[in-house]
């Protein structure tokens, strides 16, 4: 179930990079920071400093309330295809990414 947290802002971030209609596009700005939030949770429990700050950056750049109207341009399918990577990774090593060192 917590795999599928990550699985699903995946699945809405990657196809992004077509040309698709204003409804994913909306969806998609609910769904990648609602599970983002999650994650950002799990990531600070695991002291995973990197996935922390990701998914931080994910959650402002995708939040529903003051939306970037211009989410449709080519300059975010850079955003949509790099956050879709990370949430795939976060999918594939799940339960294999250890607690980072702290110094």
């Amino acid at each position: 179930m917590k795999r599928l947290t990550a699985l699903i802002p995946a699945l809405f971030l990657l196809p992004a990079i077509f040309k698709l209609d204003l409804k994913h596009f909306e969806k998609m700005h609910y769904i990648v920071p609602a599970c983002a939030l999650y994650l950002l949770y799990d990531s600070y429990q695991k002291l995973q400093n990197a996935f922390f700050v990701l998914f931080l950056v994910s959650i402002v750049l995708y939040n529903p309330f003051i939306p970037a109207t211009y989410y449709m341009n080519a300059g975010w399918i850079v955003f949509d295809i790099f956050f879709g990577i990370v949430f795939l990774v976060k999918v594939f090593k799940w339960g294999k990414l250890e607690e980072e060192e702290v110094i």
